[in-house]
Formats: structure tokens, sequence, C-alpha cells
């Protein structure tokens, strides 16, 4: 569960006043949704480097509650790093080819773009 600190650190601007969706704006994200449904594996392993990435970012930024940095170091520790995410598919692409089922899809791909992390300050989440 994110700490407490989280509510009190979104912006104002968001769409309530605690900072969480209302169903009008949880109708718009899910009509959205419904125009792009599919999540392809580049997009989906992009978003998880990235994920990553700013997890880094947060768990390094002295500007935010050290309550928060402490959130984002500790889901940071169990958090796939690129190459857990490169193994993952690869062992996925393996069994899609033992399998040959139609029914089976990639999740994930192996290749990992560094544009991918360019905005992030601390780079993209190697472990450790």
């Amino acid at each position: 569960m994110p700490p407490r600190c989280v509510e009190r650190c979104i912006d104002s601007s968001s769409s309530t006043r605690s900072g969480f969706a209302t169903d009008s704006t949880l109708g718009a994200a899910n009509r959205r949704a419904e125009r792009s449904a599919m999540t392809m594996p580049v997009e989906r392993t992009r978003n998880l480097i990235q994920a990553g990435a700013f997890l880094r970012d947060l768990s390094a930024n002295q500007h935010v509650p050290r309550e928060i940095r402490t959130e984002a170091y500790r889901l940071l520790r169990h958090f796939p790093s690129v190459s857990d995410v490169a193994a993952i598919a690869e062992n996925e692409a393996r069994l899609l080819e033992v399998a040959k089922s139609h029914l089976l899809q990639n999740y994930l791909v192996a290749d990992f773009d560094p544009e991918w992390v360019r905005g992030y300050m601390s780079g993209p989440h190697i472990g450790g």
C-alpha cells in the first residue's frame, strides 16, 4: 500500500480533491482504452523499462518526501531489471517455439532501446 503522504503529494489539479479518478474520468479513460485496446509487446516492454527508471529517479530525488523515496526504493528492490526483462522475453520466445500454438503470444520483447529512458536522470533499472 502506498504511504499516506502520496495523497498530499498529488497535484491539486487532478480529477478529484484526493487525486483519485471519478466515474466520469474513468469513463473517458475506458473509451480511450477501447480505441487502442491491444498493447503490443514492445509497448509493454518499454513501459516496464520506463517504470523501473521512474522508480530509480523517484527513489533518488531529494526533493521528494523521504517516505515516498523509501517506498519507491522498496518497490524497486523487487522490480525486474533490464536484464530480467530480456531473459523473460527470451524464455517466452523459446516457449512459443516449442509450444507452436496460435493461442500463445509474446508479452515482452528482448530488445531494449536506450531512447526509452532518455528523459530519466538515473537511467534504466539495472538491478542491485
